[in-house]
């Protein structure tokens, strides 16, 4: 089947994208205006609530103050060693909604948790959830290894709510549902935004010589290319790449004289990108993922003295909104007033606001905002909630545009839309994403 060689092809790219998210470094606060240089720095103080607070009441149905009473639980599973922010970001959200928020239908949300390591933990895992009575619901924070056997385990016994889709068991699977447009939307619309915003002709690509990498340029990006009649270069290179190396690969793809330029790599990669365009004086323009925007990145440019506080006039794939351009409508002030007081940090791993900690906080609010919607006395058999899930309509908080679930061939994606941002000029600006009502629709016709 076409659709399940995609998915499994994605799963490594998709772990690169983890590996980037999960390694990015510590936080520990909310993001500063947004539209000055350096932003995206953080502050130690939490904004004022006032507003956040009555936008998540909004959301979820909650009534103010903390939650009392028998609790209500909640099945979480992740790969703590490896995603510590997913986890950090689910706990910070049920203690934010706990306590302020006043837990779903007054009772407080309590998480039974289950790490996993290796594939046979997930099996663990899955059998946990699949036989604690007490459960209807389980999110998945996020698994890079197990995820068949934690679907296969679980076997259609509990509600699942995909936090962070990170492999092709993630995308195809018919057990759950993932709210966020996940790796394969992310990819489509890099090259969506090149054709529709950029009237891009001639592209460049530089990808991961993975077989992953190679599929998602193949059989992801070059159909959408293929389309619009637009030729597609990409140059295939290791995840190990210097900057000579890169150097090199940029002057075989055409990248100096090309109407665009696609790449999906971790910060190191990025860092090593960002130097060898300078080193080459050419002015591509770059399409990537919000990677390019993190921690590291940010720390390099201080390092040699650059005026920016990210590469500059670069254009950066997300979920349709910006942790660096934050509003209340998506839920983004919300969710960096409520990290930043809430999260902490997991074993050894430091508090980091962004990676995997927004799209889980996310996923544990908009389950809040199910459970509200039913009835937490009703929220109690695997039917009910399952078909709820799976029938919400959205939206659904930090992803942008309405949710339909169950769209071929990832039949577990019910985003079907990204957003698209510039940092140039020492400021961030909507191009297409949630914020302008722009944002790339993955479901429309390639023009």
């Amino acid at each position: 089947m076409r659709g399940r060689s995609v998915a499994g092809a994605l799963a490594l790219s998709s772990l690169l994208l983890a590996a980037a998210c999960s390694s990015s470094g510590s936080s520990g606060g909310a993001a500063n205006g947004a539209g000055a240089a350096g932003a995206g720095e953080v502050s130690s103080a939490p904004v004022a609530n006032s507003d956040n607070n009555a936008w998540a009441l909004r959301y979820t149905g909650g009534s103010a103050g903390p939650a009392k009473g028998t609790p209500y639980k909640i099945g979480f599973v992740s790969q703590d060693t490896f995603l510590p922010s997913a986890t950090q970001g689910a706990r910070a959200a049920v203690a934010y909604v706990d306590a302020e928020l006043g837990g779903v239908g007054g009772r407080p949300i309590e998480l039974v948790s289950c790490s996993v390591n290796v594939p046979e933990d997930a099996a663990r895992c899955g059998a946990q959830m699949a036989n604690d009575a007490s459960l209807s619901l389980v999110i998945v924070g996020g698994l890079s290894v197990g995820n068949k056997e934690f679907y296969d385990a679980v076997g259609g016994r509990k509600a699942i709510l995909i936090g962070n889709a990170l492999a092709s068991e993630d995308f195809v699977t018919t057990r759950g549902v993932a709210y966020t447009a996940g790796s394969p939307g992310v990819l489509m619309g890099m090259a969506r935004f090149a054709v529709e915003e950029l009237k891009a002709r001639t592209v460049a690509g530089i990808v991961p010589d993975t077989p992953a990498g190679r599929a998602a340029a193949q059989q992801l990006v070059k159909p959408i290319l293929d389309a619009a009649k637009v030729k597609f270069r990409p140059v295939f290179i290791s995840l190990q790449a210097t900057t000579p190396d890169l150097t090199t690969a940029l002057q075989a793809s055409g990248a100096g004289s090309a109407d665009a330029l696609i790449t999906a790599f971790p910060p190191s990669s990025c860092i090593s990108m960002y130097d060898a365009i300078h080193s080459l004086g050419i002015k591509p323009k770059v399409i990537t993922t919000d990677q390019c925007a993190d921690v590291p990145v940010r720390a390099h440019l201080k390092t040699v003295g650059a005026a920016d506080a990210v590469p500059d006039g670069w254009y950066y794939a997300n979920y349709g909104y910006n942790f660096d351009l934050p509003d209340v409508d998506s839920g983004m002030k919300t969710y960096q007033y409520a990290a930043a007081k809430y999260a902490k940090p997991l074993g050894s791993a430091p508090v980091e606001l962004r990676g995997f900690s927004g799209p889980t906080f996310g996923t544990v609010m908009t389950a809040a905002k199910i459970v509200n919607q039913l009835g937490v006395d009703k929220a109690t058999s695997f039917d009910v909630v399952d078909r709820a899930l799976r029938g919400f309509a959205g939206p659904a908080m930090l992803q942008v545009g309405p949710l339909k679930c169950g769209q071929a061939p990832f039949v577990a994606v019910c985003g079907h839309q990204i957003g698209v941002d510039q940092y140039t000029g020492g400021k961030w600006t909507s191009v297409r994403d949630g914020l302008n009502d722009k944002p790339v629709n993955l479901l429309a016709p390639v023009s």
